[in-house]
Formats: C-alpha cells, structure tokens, sequence
C-alpha cells in the first residue's frame, strides 16, 4: 500500500509542477472570468427568452429586447447601482468568507494526510 501512495504522490507532484509551469499571471484570469461568466448570462438569458417568449424574440419587440440587455446612460442612475453594488457585496461577503474557510480547512486536511503538514494539537484545557 506504500508503493501505491508513493506512485500516487509523485504523480500528484508531477501534475502540480506541470500546472505551476503552465499557469499564467492571475489578472488576465479574473478578466477572462469574468467575460466568460458574461457571456453565459447573456447566453442564458436568451435561451429562456428563446424557449419561454419566442414570440418576443422575433421582429420589433425582439430588437427592443435585445437593447435593453446593454447598460444604458448608467450615470442618471447613479445612487440606484451604488445600492446595487452595496447591497450585492454585503450579500455575497458572509458566502465568500464560508468558502474560503472551507478551501483552508480543505487544504490543510491535504496537506496533513500528503504529509505536508503535520498536526498540530489543539489548544484547551
């Protein structure tokens, strides 16, 4: 069973070098994420308004429905996306501090069972 997690960690090891040696610099990433999750929403959308109202997909009220997915002259409307922004960070901040627990919790139970890191005990009476 030692052979086995043996040729399983240097595989593991291989595979994390190739990727480090891969991996590109993080800020094109994040906007190529982001882009990306655009186009899905966008792709989304049409597709229920394809699937649920074809009929406003097709002549005036589909070109209508079209423009209205762009952002419009967003500065008169100002306060309205700064509340959206606000309210949107403090909705998803309680989410993000949960997952990113989860990943180090995650990680760190890795590591310990790779023999990364060893345990360390707990404090307490």
């Amino acid at each position: 069973m030692n052979e086995v997690m043996a040729i399983w960690r240097g595989s593991l090891r291989s595979l994390i070098d190739f990727y480090d040696a891969r991996r590109g610099p993080l800020g094109p990433f994040y906007i190529r994420l982001f882009l990306f999750f655009v186009a899905v929403n966008v792709a989304c959308y049409w597709l229920a308004m394809f699937t649920a109202f074809p009929e406003l997909t097709r002549g005036s009220a589909g070109v209508t429905n079209f423009k209205i997915q762009f952002p419009v002259r967003p500065t008169d409307n100002l306060r309205n996306i700064y509340f959206g922004v606000i309210m949107g960070i403090s909705a998803s901040f309680p989410t993000c501090v949960h997952v990113g627990m989860f990943l180090r919790s995650a990680g760190l139970a890795m590591m310990e069972r790779l023999g990364l890191r060893r345990q360390e005990p707990a404090e307490g009476p």
